[in-house]
């Protein structure tokens, strides 16, 4: 199941690098490897992740919304590390 966790949440934030920084926001540690138990927990309770007869794995709350959700984890470590916003 931490492998299907990892993978949702890879996929939502866009690759490896954006997951490191998400994990690092939610647990303070950029590697799942390094993840308690606890941490896990958290992790399955925020994707959801659930698998369709047949299908494949997915959150159960749908990839847009687990988007978003990375997104402004995202945009509020960047701000909390200084970067600057560009306005588009």
């Amino acid at each position: 199941m931490k492998g299907v966790i990892t993978g949702l949440l890879n996929k939502a934030c866009g690759g490896d690098a954006n997951r490191y920084l998400v994990l690092k926001a939610l647990a303070g540690k950029t590697s799942s490897k390094l993840l308690t138990e606890a941490e896990w927990y958290g992790l399955l309770l925020l994707i959801q992740p659930e698998k369709p007869e047949g299908g494949k794995w997915q959150s159960a709350i749908g990839d847009y919304e687990l988007s978003a959700i990375c997104s402004q984890i995202l945009t509020f470590s960047a701000k909390q590390d200084g970067q600057l916003e560009i306005p588009f």
